[in-house]
């Protein structure tokens, strides 16, 4: 009887632990996460295949089941706004999610303007709103930069913030001034998730589908479509390389080294454009001559001017008489009359 009975309890065992535990959610749900009001609101995962996923929240309860790969999607009955709930999710296993609302979610996407980040404004105008930011019903969610040449259904990280005097420096201050309107307005949990990175093209947030009915891009669309998963992982090493290669020359600073910043350097064979130009990349020098006439006066009593280039994008230097600027907003460069000489 007792050698039956170990057999059983080790057969047990066994089984057990082959069936590890396998039920998975997106890293867009979390604790502290806001589920939009008035909605059903879709929630996804992986599980055991053909198994039944349980949900329950604010004593409403659905279920699903897995198909035959393990995917599954379920539905969350609208609800109004209001919170802290627990989100559960059961099947072999259960999750569990803390301090969930329900609010108005917002997407926050874009370049740099939205990736511009509130510990960024350094000229202190918002320090107070910093340091008093105390709201647990504003949450913020980042979603991390990643290149695919499919729509993925994960992301590698990211987290839920409540909004706090130190959590809020990580806000793009774009979406918090927006979001912040948005709370005092209605008075609910709100969120951001920010989806943005700086100097991207529209393009790349565009679907396939959609970029393949323009004319202008159908053609590449399609050759980028063709690609195997290989060859896309190829694509994107080529163009780190060009991306490494490019900061390398900026840092060895070779046009310096070649002159290019002298004013009796021999440009006659450069190409004569006219600004703005619009396809310009990688590393580009741009050279203007021009003419003044400096008085004793203006260096005796220290005058400053403004040095006016237009609005350039990205990372640029600037130098006059092989001297580098400096300067925090292009838009706004001083020059200091001994900076300058009579004629070229």
């Amino acid at each position: 009887m007792k050698r039956i009975l170990l057999f059983i309890l080790l057969f047990t065992f066994l089984y057990t632990e082959g069936q590890s535990a396998t039920l998975k959610l997106p890293r867009i749900f979390g604790d502290h996460m806001v589920l939009q009001r008035d909605f059903s609101c879709k929630i996804w995962g992986w599980a055991i295949p053909n198994e039944k996923v349980s949900l329950s929240i604010d004593g409403e309860n659905t279920y699903t089941y897995s198909d035959s790969s393990g995917k599954w999607l379920a539905y969350l009955p609208p609800h109004k706004a209001g919170g802290p709930y627990t989100l559960k999710v059961s099947a072999d296993t259960t999750i569990q999610y803390n301090d969930v609302m329900f609010g108005e979610v917002w997407i926050a996407s874009g370049q740099s303007n939205m990736e511009f980040r509130m510990m960024d404004i350094s000229d202190g105008r918002y320090d107070k709103i910093i340091e008093t930011a105390e709201f647990p019903k504003i949450r913020y969610f980042k979603v991390p930069r990643g290149l695919s040449s499919v729509p993925k259904d994960d992301i590698e990280s990211g987290e839920w913030y409540l909004c706090s005097s130190d959590s809020i420096k990580k806000f793009s201050a774009v979406g918090w001034f927006f979001i912040k309107k948005i709370y005092d307005e209605l008075n609910v949990p709100v969120a951001i998730i920010e989806s943005s990175w700086g100097a991207t093209p529209a393009e790349a947030w565009t679907s396939q589908d959609m970029l393949e009915t323009l004319p202008g891009y159908r053609n590449k669309a399609l050759k980028l479509d063709s690609l195997s998963e290989q060859e896309w992982e190829g694509k994107i090493a080529e163009a780190d390389s060009l991306e490494n290669l490019k900061w390398e020359i900026v840092g060895l600073q070779e046009g310096l080294k070649k002159g290019y910043a002298s004013l009796e350097y021999d440009d006659s064979d450069w190409e004569t454009i006219l600004l703005p130009k619009n396809n310009m990349t990688d590393v580009v020098w741009v050279r203007k001559i021009f003419e003044v006439e400096v008085s004793e006066k203006w260096i005796k009593d220290e005058k400053e001017f403004k040095l006016n280039i237009g609005q350039a994008y990205i990372f640029q230097d600037i130098y006059l008489n092989e001297k580098k600027l400096k300067y925090n907003d292009i838009r706004d460069i001083h020059v200091s009359a001994k900076d300058l000489k009579n004629g070229k």
